[in-house]
């Protein structure tokens, strides 16, 4: 609200004249209403209040779908973050066949996150979605298309130069491994590379013997999934599942079984692509990939054509940071360990480290999407030979890493040491495991540390994390399998791919109602009643919890009206009997969040809101909502005397209640909401400024919330 010096030095002068007069009033008259002498005393703590004011943080979106855009989707799910991130809400749910829809949000928001789920639950399409003046467009442009849409660009290009291929010498293979590379190389190949040294017919078998490996022209790749370094702690923080230098792969063996190794086949004809969103690692690596048909012998699989698909697969080069998850990220990972070091400092900052503030700048990540490209089942190719973006049906996709090489990949001198994704091709290679002494397991682990070259490399693992598939990669010794970890996108089979996490639909997205009941006028701490709310768009019904009594007045909530006391339906039921407590006076939950009430379900029409949308009923406002108050605990009985009823205020008026997000922490007993909520006194005197108050409470002046 913007207003001349003028016309606010005006406002303030009559606001004054109001104040004394009120001042004046309660002198003459000791029965001065309740309403009137909590405006009187809000103004003297306050000041001036801006007058269009609603006091609500929840606002009416409406949601704009094009439905032409996705197809065989059956549900459209809008949620405050990406589901797995704490905190995440779902805000809305609807059937995709539904072209627009409404929905409360946070005024603050800038972004939603989208699902779009087919009709057995799998994610078609996700990602973050600006809300721009309460609207969501969720149209052609902002749906990603899939490559299979378009024309594949993307060619053979140059085969990799034989002299930095080199295999390992085969003469030092188990018996079994050296019977399979007799039938690779034939019986006089294999004669020759199993001479001793000197023998001048004795050569080194090379790679390019086996399979060829190609660089590939006009690879497309493009800005990936958008995450949250909050999302991201889950997997890998502190408290993740596979946090940083813990040898994952085998403290978690009974879950990835790491001995089957990573393939995938195509359930049905499409595209597969894969997002890089995760690294720590200062090795320069390459990542490949390579396919073959249902049924290939082992042999049929080393022949198979490898393709480089990541000339430069450093977290650095992949991965970019930025301050919102609808915009692509515009600052890289400063080296190889940055992201992990960064997260460790996030972690810091949440922890209560204010210190480390400037972590909420480039909260958000973007990662790369690469698109895998089919050549065909030939053998051999020629450059330029065209590819395509659709793998058939029953194909297997596997890949393999080119470990730390350096910069200078194409010298003649590097040698080209690859970790495939099926431990059985290491074996065969005799690329073996190699773990370092921090790949240490506890004392509940059978599996000691340093198992140096006894087992073939199982350097890939798979796992389905919240409803995606992750393919996460080790290039070093520690095998925390972080080093390189991707989303998986195609239509596989993924019945035997282990749930490292299950998929769980966000709670319904919930907000508070914080309430002061008149008893005294002089606190306003705002948790003489705190109510929870939570609805999700789209379905009929809403769930009510009770989380403080701070009043020392008998209470009531009210439904819409005087007839529906929530949690009771054939009497009367106080607002302290939720929580098991029949003494009226005690205050419960202001000190510490000690007693747990249950939720009370009701049912809702089509279009209920927690915002002050105008088109409302009077009487609707925050959700309909309201407080009866027994003044005189004499009269409680009848609770026909003495009771004041607490409204969310119109425009023009103080608040009594307030509706904020449903993470919010209320102030401690007998602590002014401006103690708690610095910020909040210049959003009471301009709604514009300091929107986000909520956000920012002083430590030791709210109740931390029960988990």
């Amino acid at each position: 609200m913007t207003i001349s010096k003028h016309v606010f030095a005006t406002y303030i002068h009559f606001a004054n004249i109001a104040l004394a007069t009120l001042l004046c009033a309660c002198v003459e008259n000791p029965g001065i209403d309740k309403n009137e002498e909590y405006t009187r005393e809000f103004v003297k703590e306050f000041g001036v209040f801006d007058t269009s004011h609603d006091w609500n943080i929840a606002t009416k979106c409406k949601a704009t779908v094009d439905v032409s855009a996705i197809h065989n989707a059956a549900t459209v799910r809008v949620c405050t973050e990406r589901p797995g991130t704490p905190g995440a809400m779902t805000a809305a749910e609807y059937p995709a066949t539904q072209s627009s829809f409404y929905f409360d949000f946070d005024k603050n928001a800038q972004f939603a996150f989208v699902q779009i789920l087919d009709v057995g639950g799998d994610v078609l399409h996700d990602g973050y979605y600006p809300i721009d003046n309460r609207c969501l467009n969720i149209g052609r442009r902002a749906i990603r298309r899939t490559p299979a849409d378009g024309v594949c660009p993307t060619t053979i290009g140059d085969p990799i130069r034989p002299n930095n291929v080199v295999t390992a010498d085969i003469r030092l293979f188990p018996d079994d491994v050296k019977e399979i590379w007799r039938n690779l190389l034939g019986e006089e190949r294999y004669r020759t590379a199993t001479l001793q040294d000197g023998d001048p017919e004795y050569e080194i078998v090379k790679a390019t013997e086996i399979f060829s490996t190609y660089i590939l022209d006009n690879k497309q790749t493009e800005p990936g999934k958008q995450w949250s370094l909050d999302y991201i702690s889950t997997i890998v923080g502190s408290k993740g599942k596979f946090l940083e230098q813990i040898c994952n792969v085998s403290k978690f063996r009974e879950l990835l079984h790491p001995e089957r190794g990573v393939e995938y086949t195509l359930e049905k004809d499409g595209p597969v692509a894969i997002s890089y969103f995760w690294g720590g690692t200062i090795h320069f690596n390459k990542l490949g990939y390579f396919y073959y048909n249902e049924g290939a012998s082992l042999e049929e699989i080393m022949h198979a054509p490898r393709f480089i698909l990541i000339d430069d697969a450093r977290p650095q080069n992949n991965i970019m940071f930025g301050n919102s998850p609808t915009e692509p990220g515009n600052t890289a990972p400063n080296g190889g360990m940055d992201l992990p070091v960064r997260l460790d400092f996030y972690e810091q900052y949440l922890a209560g480290d204010k210190d480390k503030e400037w972590t909420t700048y480039n909260r958000y990540l973007t990662g790369t999407r690469h698109n895998l490209v089919y050549f065909g089942d030939a053998k051999e190719f020629e450059k330029g030979h065209p590819g395509s973006y659709t793998f058939p049906a029953g194909t297997h996709v596997a890949f393999f890493v080119v470990k730390n090489i350096g910069e200078d990949s194409e010298s003649k001198d590097v040698q080209w040491r690859r970790s495939y994704s099926l431990p059985e091709l290491n074996r065969v290679m005799n690329y073996k495991t190699n773990h370092s002494s921090s790949c240490r397991y506890d004392e509940n682990t059978n599996i000691p540390a340093g198992m140096h070259g006894e087992y073939p490399n199982e350097d890939f693992v798979t796992y389905r994390w919240n409803g995606y598939t992750v393919m996460g990669i080790e290039d070093g010794t520690d095998h925390d399998a972080n080093d390189m970890m991707f989303y998986v996108y195609a239509d596989i089979e993924d019945d035997d791919i282990p749930v490292a996490e299950e998929e769980k639909k966000p709670d319904a997205q919930s907000w508070i109602l914080a309430m002061e009941d008149l008893g005294n006028t002089d606190d306003f701490d705002f948790n003489d009643l705190v109510v929870q709310v939570s609805h999700t768009a789209g379905e009929n019904k809403i769930s009510v919890k009770p989380l403080a009594a701070g009043g020392t007045l008998p209470t009531r909530l009210y439904f819409r009206d005087m007839t529906h006391n929530v949690g009771y339906d054939n009497g009367w039921l106080h607002i302290n009997e939720f929580f098991g407590e029949y003494d009226h006076t005690m205050m419960i939950n202001t000190t510490e969040h000690t007693h747990n009430a249950p939720s009370v379900e009701l049912e809702v029409e089509d279009g209920f809101t927690m915002s002050s949308d105008p088109l409302q009923i009077e009487g609707n406002r925050m959700g309909g909502f309201h407080v009866r108050v027994q003044q005189d605990p004499d009269h409680s009985a009848s609770w026909t005397q003495g009771v004041v009823d607490i409204e969310p205020a119109m425009p023009g008026s103080v608040p009594q209640m307030i509706c904020v997000p449903g993470s919010w922490e209320w102030p401690r007993e007998r602590t002014n909401i401006s103690d708690a909520y610095p910020m909040i006194r210049e959003w009471i005197k301009d709604r514009n400024t300091n929107t986000d108050w909520y956000m920012h409470p002083v430590k030791g002046r709210t109740v931390r919330r029960m988990k």
